[in-house]
């Protein structure tokens, strides 16, 4: 029997927090995305400041010296791209926006659309379905830039035991093909 949503978010965060008190996991993912990044150079990326039951790739991002965009969430719930990291060089500052989410300072460059297959979308997940779907924090906001990502190499980083969890997806979520785990990427 499928998991809720609610269910699937529930259970999804237990597995985060024990997955990340080991540090061992942490590294795995980030020499991955490290080994991944270095295979398939992009023109851009897309990440997030990450919650606290993240993994942080902005350590990673620095070291690939690529063009990094972050999210700033605006009031009305829709969310910008802005210059990040060019050159491991910091643009702007990590702000908080809408409801306390940290990105990208407001002020410095935006992300100018379309996303191409040469553009990498780092996708937040808290789990993935077993048919991609992708499982978020609730909000919608990736969800609603469904349609202006789908261009885009899209990959979520979580654990592994996340990857395909039994929980319905609907037509508006994200479906994601390609992820980094503890274990490397698949797709």
């Amino acid at each position: 029997m499928s998991l809720s949503k609610q269910e699937a978010r529930v259970f999804a965060k237990s597995v985060w927090s024990e997955f990340l008190s080991r540090p061992e996991n942490i590294d795995a993912i980030q020499l991955h995305l490290k080994t991944y990044l270095e295979a398939n150079q992009y023109r851009r990326i897309l990440a997030t400041i990450p919650f606290s039951h993240e993994v942080d790739v902005i350590p990673t991002l620095i070291e690939t010296r690529q063009n990094v965009y972050i999210p700033h969430v605006e009031s009305n719930s829709e969310m910008t791209f802005h210059l990040f990291l060019s050159a491991g060089r910091f643009y702007g500052k990590i702000r908080e926006g809408f409801r306390g989410i940290r990105g990208s300072d407001p002020e410095s460059s935006i992300l100018e659309l379309p996303l191409l297959p040469s553009d990498l979308v780092l996708i937040p997940a808290l789990a993935l379905s077993k048919n991609g779907h992708r499982l978020g924090r609730g909000g919608g906001y990736f969800d609603r830039w469904k349609d202006r990502m789908n261009r885009a190499s899209m990959v979520a980083v979580l654990p592994h035991e996340l990857s395909s969890v039994d929980f319905e997806g609907e037509a508006h979520d994200l479906k994601i093909a390609s992820f980094i785990s503890e274990r490397g990427f698949f797709k």
